[in-house]
């Protein structure tokens, strides 16, 4: 017999799997197979979020399923519109003034 937080994970479960299954073509269980892959972690900053899901981190004009990310990298990847070269300009300046920073 199964409590009622156990029942109610089991259809939040099942709506998120039909939720990625639609939004993004997934196949059932290909999201916990990605989540496994990646042994529950961010792709990018290799976080385990506590209280939320992974995203689905998805390329915008193809309609390709990357990998899964954490809130924040999700939100950061899209302000740089996904786009390598402004990534890559954003990590020479850090690196850049990293060089430069006159210790307290």
């Amino acid at each position: 017999m199964s409590t009622a937080a156990e029942r109610r994970f089991a259809r939040t479960e099942k709506s998120h799997e039909r939720r990625v299954q639609i939004t993004y073509g997934l196949r059932p269980g290909e999201y916990q197979m990605m989540l496994e892959k990646q042994d529950g972690r961010c792709a990018i900053c290799g976080n385990k979020p506590v209280t939320i899901r992974l995203a689905v981190d998805h390329d915008h004009q193809t309609g390709r399923v990357r990998g899964l990310l954490c809130r924040r990298c999700n939100r950061a990847l899209g302000l740089w519109e996904g786009d390598p070269q402004k990534m890559r300009n954003l990590i020479a300046y850090v690196r850049d003034i990293m060089k430069y920073r006159v210790a307290p």
